[in-house]
């Protein structure tokens, strides 16, 4: 995608909701950056690459040739142009010459080294694996371009020894590098919402905006990445229309849950091979589960935006019922809560902003209720609130951690309820949170935030 065609426009955002409407958009789009480029002798190089982008999503060869060719005269030594030279040569199945054009281009250009050049190494990779079938060479490609354009640390490609990455961590690491360094010319939108431990120390990370789940071991290295193309199994053209990612828990046996597609939870193995899905409970609208929750005996606990009550699921997937009220909205329709979490004893608590509810999930009876420290209801009717789900979790010593995110930090409180620390930071050099969405506690009481704000999770032995 370049920044001189306005995908960023909320014409284009109406416009993927189909096939159709998509292709309707470009052929729009190509006679309007069309008529800007034809019967003028001083045409601006921006124009002439939109247009001859968009000439080869609509298949015009000779147009894209005549404007590519322009450019070219006007910036030889323009990434771009080489870029859109090759990308033409593959719209027509001629693989072969795209890839001597950006091998040429590279030779040519070694000098440059932004992000523009980097996608020069990118396309090459795409190329090299699809034409050549050389998925070596094209992990080395695109480890160049992560280099050149910055370096990624959570992507397989510059992570680990090029012979070992597979082509399914090759396809994560290629939509990655298209979102960080896309064509928009601006820092890419990463809002990691979620993150959970397992009994391994294991750190899982959701990212809610692209739809990603990132995996790390307890020294903080990546161990696997993946898109919800791959969560979901299944090929399809526009995922965020039917797959969402909200929250993500571990149960004791290494089952990962995620709050994904249709109301489901979608539940995998250590592996990521697809066990089952739980369904929802009946219902007449959308539910959208928001926090999830495992105890020691693998029952899953389940908040829905849309339904009211703490819902219960058996390890095989039954529904068992559900218990529990909210406190801070039970008059609108939004019966909005805030966070689960367990405890060695098998107690749920329900985080829901001002208030943390402790039940007994065997009788469903309320055993009692804390008050959140420095928080207050006034932000209850923020327009961001009903997107934001706060996180709640437990260490060994019966400590709860609760994501207070409009008041920007952590809330610790003691196994009585008292206010213990407010954390606003992990140390002097590191910047305040900002919009803290989530916590998790490992089994060695290691701290995990997702500093949504920020784009960062931070970690606090």
């Amino acid at each position: 995608m370049s920044s001189r065609v306005p995908y960023t426009s909320p014409e284009f955002e109406a416009a993927i909701v189909d096939a159709s409407a998509l292709e309707q958009w470009e052929k729009a789009q190509f006679q309007h950056y069309r008529s800007r480029t034809e019967g003028k002798s001083a045409v601006h190089i921006n124009d002439l690459l939109a247009c001859a982008e968009l000439a080869i999503r609509c298949k015009d060869v000779a147009c894209a040739d005549e404007c590519l060719d322009k450019a070219h005269k006007i910036r030889p030594q323009d990434p771009d142009v080489h870029y859109l030279l090759a990308l033409r040569q593959a719209a027509q199945n001629n693989s072969e010459q795209a890839l001597t054009q950006l091998q040429t281009a590279i030779t040519s250009i070694t000098h440059l080294r932004t992000p523009d050049m980097a996608r020069l190494y990118r396309l090459l990779a795409q190329l090299t694996l699809s034409h050549s079938k050389d998925l070596l060479q094209a992990t080395q490609h695109l480890r160049k371009g992560a280099e050149i354009a910055g370096g990624i640390p959570f992507v397989h490609c510059t992570t680990r020894d090029p012979q070992h990455v597979t082509e399914e961590q090759l396809s994560f690491d290629l939509a990655v590098f298209d979102h960080l360094f896309s064509w928009e010319g601006f820092p890419a939108t990463v809002k990691f919402a979620s993150v959970a431990t397992d009994s391994r120390q294991q750190v899982y990370v959701l990212e809610h905006s692209q739809r990603w789940v990132f995996q790390f071991n307890g020294e903080g290295q990546f161990i696997r990445g993946l898109t919800e193309r791959q969560l979901a199994g299944v090929p399809f053209v526009f995922p965020e229309h039917s797959w969402s990612l909200n929250d993500i828990a571990v149960a004791p046996d290494g089952r990962i849950f995620v709050a994904g597609s249709n109301d489901r939870i979608h539940v995998f193995g250590p592996d990521w091979r697809k066990l089952i899905a739980y369904n929802p409970p009946a219902s007449d609208k959308p539910l959208r589960p928001i926090s999830l929750a495992c105890d020691t005996k693998g029952t899953l606990y389940v908040l829905y935006l849309n339904l009211p009550g703490i819902h219960m699921f058996a390890p095989e997937g039954a529904h068992l019922g559900s218990f529990g009220a909210n406190t801070t909205m039970p008059s609108t329709d939004k019966n909005y809560f805030c966070g689960l979490a367990t405890d060695e004893a098998g107690k749920v608590y329900l985080y829901d902003r001002i208030h943390v509810q402790v039940y007994n999930p065997t009788t469903g009876a309320l055993e009692e209720t804390y008050d959140v420290p420095d928080s207050s209801p006034e932000h209850l009717d923020h327009d961001d609130y009903p997107f934001c789900w706060n996180g709640a979790s437990l260490d060994h010593n019966g400590y709860l951690y609760l994501a207070n995110t409009y008041e920007e930090n952590i809330a610790v409180l003691d196994q009585y309820g008292n206010s213990f620390e407010m954390i606003d930071r992990m140390n002097q050099q590191l910047q305040t949170f900002s919009l803290p969405m989530d916590v998790a506690v490992d089994s060695q009481d290691t701290l995990y935030i997702a500093d949504t704000g920020n784009a960062r999770v931070v970690k606090r032995s």
